[in-house]
């Protein structure tokens, strides 16, 4: 029946779309169940059962159109393929499946296979990505990517592949596992920070993971309870979001779980990430509160400079890195330092206490775990923290031997300017490279390009760009329609002020930054300036 075959062939092709609430969205990532990132669970799914019907279609009545083939090929290539290091594929967009073992990227090489047989401009890349994959090599692709709308940044280089994924109140923190999968998700949207390099650092690891050790986030100690579904929510706060300029970018979060709070930020340059963390504070009685750096498989050993332990031993000075499977971590801040543990030992755990729908299925294997203690925290903060609550700053440095870790401790290329609940922000020197968080309108007051002022919380990201100076802004909350900011210097642009100097006091420009709206809205507004006078 050509007839009907051609309405099953349209119908299908009308899901390609990035105007539906679920399905491809217009950032590339993928939703269902509502806004859950899937694109690691059903977005696997859809980009094997099309690319199929559309290699089926090629040369009949019923092929898909150049649009919609090119749509589909942006959304793998865009982004399922941003989620992948060698055969290694991106938890947080797992949905409830991180509890089924043999995950991987192996549905995104078949995909890819099926898109090589489908005309279109990228069949190229199609093919390198299914070679990248069969062969467990890393993607010929580098930079960052911000997804927007899934609260998500992924960033690739050649040494390392990482993520982190956050949850805002326009996002649910993890899948639905009312089928009794997926049962202790609870804290894998809270600033998870994964770091991917063999591909082999997570894989199968969640038998025996401890979720309240989840790399990246900031949660309570408490113990698990007892349940055999489990419902997903939306965050709290709107303030959630990234800034990307294609080579480095940066996300933040405005984080509340339960009486828990913190501001907490990353950073992810060429050969690091940054991590920074402030306000951490509980506004009634908390369980001890932990900052995980890292939750990985461990390997046989780690390194740290001679004659220092973690944590330090009474009257000791605490050590300013570790080093463990390739891996440097700088301790960046001495007082967190103090309050760093380190743990490489055997942990037993049960597949059923994720996937009630297995029978008891043991696992055990030696695991590194690097995180920071902050303490009990009473209504007030008390306790390791003030009233102005606790902090930490750490580095994560893939792809460097112990004696490189040493010496990226010693350096000061990479310089933190600002860790406080208002204001988070560091600088690369040597690129002159400015990225800031302003959780709230304020004033960056020392920097390589002076002092930068904004009315609203925002990013901004300041470098130099030939002989002009580039200008990127976003609000992560998607209320505000513009930014207004003040720069120390003379800047000519079409939203700029003329600037009015004043006895004693540097030149100041004034600068409009009109703010992407709609599907757009969390994006960064690009401006050139220039030419520049100090």
């Amino acid at each position: 029946d050509v007839a009907a075959a051609r309405k099953a062939f349209a119908r299908i092709e009308k899901e390609i779309t990035r105007d539906q609430p679920e399905g491809i969205q217009w950032d590339n990532s993928f939703f269902q169940h509502g806004e859950v990132f899937q694109s690691a669970a059903y977005g696997l799914d859809f980009s094997m059962s099309i690319p199929r019907l559309m290699r089926i279609a090629v040369g009949t009545d019923f092929q898909f159109s150049r649009n919609s083939v090119e749509f589909l090929g942006n959304f793998i290539l865009d982004g399922q393929r941003w989620l992948v290091r060698r055969q290694a594929i991106e938890i947080s967009a797992m949905g409830r499946t991180y509890s089924r073992q043999g995950k991987n990227a192996i549905p995104i090489m078949r995909a890819c296979r099926l898109m090589v047989d489908v005309p279109s401009t990228r069949q190229e890349e199609f093919r390198s990505c299914a070679e990248s994959i069969r062969l467990s090599t890393p993607m010929p692709i580098h930079g960052n990517r911000s997804f927007w709308i899934a609260d998500f940044m992924a960033h690739h280089t050649d040494q390392f592949y990482a993520s982190v994924k956050m949850n805002s109140s326009r996002t649910y923190n993890t899948d639905f596992g009312s089928n009794a999968e997926g049962l202790r998700g609870d804290l894998l949207s809270d600033g998870a920070t994964y770091f991917h390099r063999s591909g082999e650092e997570y894989r199968d690891i969640f038998g025996v993971w401890d979720f309240r050790h989840v790399p990246g986030v900031t949660a309570q100690q408490s113990a698990w309870p007892a349940r055999d579904q489990y419902s997903p929510s939306h965050g709290p706060t709107a303030f959630v979001g990234g800034l990307s300029d294609g080579t480095t970018g940066f996300a933040a979060m405005d984080f509340k779980r339960d009486q828990l709070r913190a501001r907490k930020s990353w950073f992810f340059l060429e050969d690091r990430v940054v991590a920074l963390g402030a306000g951490i504070r509980c506004t009634g009685h908390c369980d001890p509160v932990h900052t995980t750096i890292n939750q990985e498989w461990g390997k046989e050993r780690f390194t740290l400079p001679e004659g220092r332990t973690l944590p330090p031993t009474a009257g000791a000075v605490a050590p300013t890195w570790i080093h463990h499977d390739g891996v440097g971590y700088l301790l960046q801040d001495s007082a967190m330092a103090a309050k760093t543990q380190v743990r490489l030992s055997s942990q037993r755990g049960d597949w059923k206490n994720i996937n009630g729908q297995l029978q008891s299925t043991p696992a055990e294997g030696k695991v590194f775990s690097l995180f920071i203690d902050h303490g009990e925290h009473g209504q007030h903060g008390d306790s390791a923290a003030s009233s102005q609550g606790d902090h930490y700053a750490y580095a994560v440095v893939p792809g460097v031997t112990s004696e490189q870790t040493a010496q990226l401790a010693a350096a000061t290329d990479v310089e933190i300017l600002s860790n406080s609940e208002a204001l988070q922000a560091i600088q690369r020197k040597s690129s002159k490279r400015l990225q800031a968080v302003f959780f709230a309108p304020g004033q960056l007051t020392k920097s390589v390009w002076g002092s930068v002022k904004t009315n609203a919380a925002c990013l901004v990201e300041i470098q130099p760009d030939h002989n002009r100076v580039q200008l990127l802004v976003s609000d992560p909350s998607r209320q505000a329609k513009s930014i207004r900011l003040e720069l120390t210097g003379q800047y000519h642009c079409p939203t700029c002020r003329t600037p009015v100097t004043e006895a004693g006091h540097a030149f100041v420009t004034e600068v409009e930054v009109t703010l992407p709206t709609g599907k757009l809205a969390g994006t960064a507004a690009p401006l050139s300036l220039g030419p520049v006078s100090m």
